[in-house]
């Protein structure tokens, strides 16, 4: 089993649903000097649990990167894949996703028109930005 390390670089959101409050996720990873894009519709019903998608899913998407050793191409179900500082990135992606989703309840609790614009401008916005 060959371990490959990805960093997550940049989460944003890159389009909102009023129709089922779901969000268009844009995810940046990097492994060495390579950077791949990854995106993903959410709806955010549990931060914890919806973090722990979008890492399986960074996951399942380094895995698929081609990888040669000894000039032959490995199987993807023979990658071990590591976050780089998995625990500060797992918090990081829990904040960011209660940050949107304060902002979407906001949102749903408009009962009239007036700054639903300007909440909908601002949601689309929100970005999480890795060291």
């Amino acid at each position: 089993m060959v371990s490959i390390s990805v960093k997550l670089r940049r989460i944003r959101v890159t389009a909102f649903s009023g129709r089922d409050y779901g969000i268009d996720l844009s995810i940046t990873l990097a492994r060495g000097d390579t950077e791949m894009s990854l995106t993903r519709h959410t709806v955010i019903d549990y931060p914890d649990m919806t973090t722990e998608h979008i890492l399986s899913d960074i996951k399942k998407a380094a895995r698929n990167i081609k990888i040669e050793l000894n000039d032959r191409p490995l199987e993807p179900s023979s990658i071990k894949v590591v976050i780089e500082d998995e625990d500060a990135t797992k918090q990081a992606i829990i904040s960011f996703l209660k940050e949107l989703d304060a902002r979407i309840q906001q949102l749903k609790a408009k009962k009239i028109v007036d700054g639903y614009v300007s909440l909908v401008n601002a949601i689309t916005a929100t970005k999480l930005d890795m060291p």
